[in-house]
Formats: C-alpha cells, sequence, structure tokens
C-alpha cells in the first residue's frame, strides 16, 4: 500500500511538472511531430509480418493450466513504419504492458492433449519507408533542453549489456570524438569508430559492449551495444530497436524463399540497431554493422559503409518490431503435466495479408471491413470481433457516416442541434457528435415522442434516403459531383419502398451504392447489417469523389 501512494504521489508531482513546461520542451522530446518536419520518408512498401509459436505436447498424457506470454510489436512506432493492422489469432486471454513498455500476449488453455499441437499467430500489416532527414546538422544545438532531460534520461543509463559507465567504453568514445561539441558529429565519428574497430563473427558469445570491444570482433547485436553505449557514454541518448533487415536484391535464394506459402523466411534476417536523438530534433537511425572490406595484397582494408548512417536506403527494408532488444522469439510458457515443447517462426509476405477481426475469415464482405476499419470508419464490438452480420444500428450509422465526412475534412463539431429533446440518447455518447451533425444537416430525425432510438436497428430503404440526402451534402459543402445515372427499378418488391425512400433508392441503385438481394429482391424494410454498411461505405469511398 505504501509502495502504491508513493507512485500515485510521484505521478501527480510529475504531472504538475510537465504542466510547467513548454508545449516546445513536450514535443521536442519526442521528435516526431509531423510539424517537426525534420525528416522525409519514401518509397513505402506494404508487407505482412507473421509471427508464429507452435505448441507440442510431446508426452503420452495431457497438460494442464498451460499460459503462454508471446512478445507482441510495440505500439509506439519508429518513423519509418507504419502499422496499417493486426491480427491475433487465436485471440489472447489478455494482453499485456510489460514495465518497460512491451506489449505482451497472454493465452491460457485448460489442457493440451498428449501428442497434440497448437498455433498461435501473429499478423502486422506494415508500410515501410525508405528515410532520409532533411534538418541542418550544422545548426543543431549542442545541448539538450529541460524537458528533453527529463524525457531522455533513461536512453542515457548503463544497461546490463550497454556498459557506458565503464572506463574502457569512455575512453573508446571519447578518442573517437576527441573535441568535438556538435552531437551530430559526435554520433558520425563513433559510428566510424565501431565500425572500424569490430571484425563481423556469427561465432561471439558474449555480445555486451564491452566484450564486443575487448575481443574487436561481434555480430550485429554487439555492435549496436557498443555504438549504444559510447553514444550514451559522451551524453548522448540512444536506444536498440529490434526486427529485421530485409534486402529484396540479396535475400532471393532457397535459403529465404519459402515455397509453400509464398513468404520471405525471416528467422535468419533478425536484426538490431540504433537510434540516438538529436536536441529539438529527434530520433535518428544509424545501423553500425556494416563495412566495406576488400583484400589488396592479403590485406584486409575495411572503409566504413555511411549509406547506413542517418539514412534508409530504398534497397533496404528494416521491419520494425521493437525498442529494446526484447526478442520477438523469446516467448514463455507454463503447464501442469505432460511435456510442452515450441517452436517460433517468422515468415514475411507482400502486400496486406490480414484480417482485422477473427470473424471475417471468409466473410463476403472481409475486404470492405477491414477497409473500413483501416480507414478508422468501424470498430469491432469488442477487440476481435466485428460481428459483420449483426444489424447496424441508427446510432451506429450515423456515427460512421460522421467519421466519414470528417475524413473527408469536414468538422462535426459546434452543431445547433437539442440533443436533450431526446430522453434515450447519451449526451457523451459515441454517436452523440456525429448525431448532431447530421440532425443540423437533416440527414436524420428522431421519432417525434421524445426518442431517438440510438440502438434501433436502421432499414434498407432508411439508409438509402439518408445516404442519398447525404450525397447532397458532399456536392453543397464540397463540391463533389454526383450525377447517377436515371434507372428503372425492377424489384419484384418495388411496391413495398415507401414513397419518402423512393429518391434515395434510386440514387443509391443507380450509383451501384446498394444492390438488390441476390434473388432480385431490395427488401427495403430488412435491417442493413454492419458488413452491407461497411460496403457501402467503401463504394462511396470510390465513387462519390
Amino acid at each position: 500500500m505504501k509502495k502504491k501512494i508513493l507512485c500515485v504521489l510521484f505521478s501527480m508531482l510529475f504531472s504538475l511538472f510537465l504542466s510547467t513546461l513548454p508545449a516546445e520542451a513536450i514535443e521536442a522530446a519526442s521528435g516526431e511531430t509531423a510539424e517537426d518536419a525534420y525528416f522525409n520518408p519514401t518509397s513505402a512498401w506494404t508487407y505482412t509480418l507473421h509471427h508464429e509459436v507452435t505448441l507440442h505436447n510431446r508426452s503420452n498424457r495431457p497438460a494442464y493450466d498451460i499460459e503462454v506470454r508471446i512478445p507482441l510489436m510495440d505500439a509506439h512506432l519508429p518513423l519509418y513504419v507504419d502499422k496499417i493492422g493486426e491480427q491475433l489469432q487465436p485471440y489472447p486471454a489478455e494482453i499485456t504492458t510489460e514495465t518497460d513498455g512491451q506489449r505482451v500476449a497472454v493465452y491460457r488453455f485448460p489442457t493440451l492433449q498428449q501428442g497434440a499441437e497448437l498455433r498461435l499467430q501473429q499478423s502486422y500489416a506494415l508500410d515501410v519507408s525508405s528515410l532520409n532527414y532533411t534538418f541542418d546538422w550544422t545548426s543543431l544545438n549542442l545541448a539538450y533542453s529541460n524537458g528533453e532531460q527529463l524525457f531522455l534520461s533513461s536512453y542515457l543509463q548503463p544497461e546490463s549489456l550497454i556498459q557506458s559507465k565503464h572506463a574502457e567504453i569512455i575512453a573508446f568514445a571519447q578518442k573517437a570524438v576527441g573535441n568535438e561539441s556538435n552531437p551530430y558529429r559526435k554520433a558520425q565519428q563513433i559510428f566510424s569508430a565501431v565500425n572500424l574497430a569490430l571484425d563481423y563473427s556469427d561465432g561471439d558469445e558474449n555480445q555486451d559492449a564491452l566484450s564486443s570491444l575487448r575481443r574487436k570482433s561481434a555480430h550485429c547485436e554487439g555492435y549496436t551495444n557498443l555504438y549504444t553505449a559510447c553514444l550514451r557514454a559522451v551524453g548522448i541518448p540512444a536506444r536498440i530497436v529490434s526486427g529485421y533487415l530485409y534486402i529484396p536484391e540479396k535475400h532471393v535464394s532457397s535459403t529465404y524463399i519459402d515455397p509453400d506459402r509464398k513468404g520471405i523466411l525471416m528467422d535468419s534476417l533478425r536484426h538490431v540497431w540504433v537510434e540516438f536523438y538529436l536536441p529539438e530534433t529527434g530520433w535518428v537511425i544509424a545501423d553500425p554493422t556494416f563495412t566495406y572490406t576488400y583484400s589488396l595484397n592479403n590485406t584486409v582494408q575495411k572503409f566504413v559503409d555511411w549509406s547506413y548512417f542517418a539514412n534508409i536506403s530504398t534497397s533496404r527494408r528494416y521491419i520494425f518490431f521493437s525498442y529494446g532488444d526484447s526478442g520477438e522469439d523469446k516467448y514463455q510458457i507454463s503447464h501442469r503435466g505432460g511435456d510442452i515443447s515450441g517452436n517460433f517462426s517468422a515468415r514475411l509476405v507482400t502486400g496486406k495479408d490480414y484480417l482485422p477481426f477473427n470473424d471475417l475469415q471468409g466473410h463476403w464482405a472481409a475486404e470492405a471491413v477491414t477497409y473500413g476499419v483501416e480507414q478508422a470508419y468501424f470498430n469491432g464490438i469488442t477487440a476481435d470481433a466485428f460481428a459483420p452480420d449483426a444489424n447496424m444500428t441508427r446510432a451506429m450509422f450515423v456515427a460512421v457516416l460522421g467519421r466519414l465526412y470528417q475524413a473527408r475534412g469536414g468538422q462535426l463539431v459546434p452543431y445547433q442541434a437539442n440533443l436533450s429533446q431526446f430522453l434515450d440518447v447519451q449526451q457523451d455518447g459515441y454517436y452523440t457528435d456525429a448525431l448532431g451533425w447530421a440532425m443540423d444537416r437533416g440527414l436524420i430525425d428522431g421519432y417525434g415522442n421524445g426518442c431517438f432510438g440510438p440502438n434501433d436497428a436502421i432499414t434498407r430503404q432508411q439508409m438509402a434516403k439518408i445516404i442519398a440526402l447525404f450525397a447532397e451534402l458532399l456536392q453543397a459543402e464540397q463540391a463533389v459531383a454526383v450525377q447517377p445515372p436515371q434507372v428503372v427499378l425492377a424489384f419484384p418488391d418495388l411496391q413495398e419502398i415507401s414513397s419518402w425512400a423512393m429518391n434515395g433508392v434510386e440514387f443509391c441503385v443507380g450509383l451501384g451504392l446498394i444492390t438488390g438481394h441476390d434473388d432480385g429482391f431490395f427488401r427495403p424494410d430488412d435491417y442493413a447489417s454492419r458488413a452491407q454498411v461497411a460496403a457501402i461505405l467503401q463504394r462511396i469511398d470510390t465513387l462519390i469523389r
């Protein structure tokens, strides 16, 4: 209890301190706001990274009370990676966040029978970019602001593998930088010193900074730990990034290609690299592992490959997984009885190869729902379920239409509608602002008896009328040209379409936004499903521009 009280007190004091900092100091600590514009990501490629942990019970008896903890991709991403979405199959019992910020999927299973196996897959759809920096390093501030020092203090501390306060590390780093005071030039000179001091070797065991320096050989972990330690030793905040380095022109042999599942085998492409922080600028990538070498008169000459410093060329793909060398394959298994072993594998697929929710597998609207989720029009009903065939409620419909309007630059607030007239409307609900906007624009109204019916399912003809009015709104406000062809409705149940909805149905059918059912009927009073609305919103984005 005492510890908890102290934590709460510290949090309050920390928040109070933040309130005294200027906004620019807080923004500079992240260094990744759009306003900074110190970097330029280019040539984005879309990939899906699949991680799979396979559990095997090799015993002749069942295993019970099984818990598996698997690291997940960090929520905070570097400048050169955008996460489109992720899929966890099956969905874990819970997702926790460790003290170091690492997300962990926790799976629990009551039993695993003898001889059985279980596959747990985590998929991440990513846009991966090349990168260059646009700041002028000659005009950098030489000192870090008070706000930066506060937020970056953990990136200056020694760690078990990063002995930044050891005398040998300090001496090596100080010799490298000499009298240089510019932090960018310091990072550059240390990059060169580390690169030339070490020879690449896969066989070395201890990859901590000090062992690598003394041994003068390492693989990527040793290079990275030594470079990070030296940067910290001279006062430059630095952090390790783990993931994979994929070079398409190089990784084309059968060693890397998965012929059965159409992807790149990533297990041998695991890699770590560094990001260092520049004052009032932000994080900058550097990968110290690679060196130009050639042999002349039986003497190997080494030269620094500067294309790996403060740059990601178009020939390389840094597939991010996490900050810190937490290890994407460092899963944990606990159980009673049986004999469970695990196997980790990683695979990279070109393009998007995931679904945002597990209940979309094989569904006719999976692509449209994925589009709607990626555009932030839709959320799931739970973390792992979209419920595509569930009815779309009136509240849901105005909410997604409002999000589409916002995506096109529109504003939902302020609105003039008096929502307090409705006894069944939450004044702070997820749909409230969208409802106020929709009523102001005449898209929807209540029932006239003090009720709006937010949880009532919306019918197909109600939806058609609202969409037609929404298209008129886009024409008026955004000069969108919408001219659907004249159509003669020929649905067998045409007489069941209400007169107030007829124009809306003609508009939506003529433009191809809404179609009839497979049997040719329109069924105006059927409730619209979430999947149907997702498909319609995708068509709106395609056809009404």
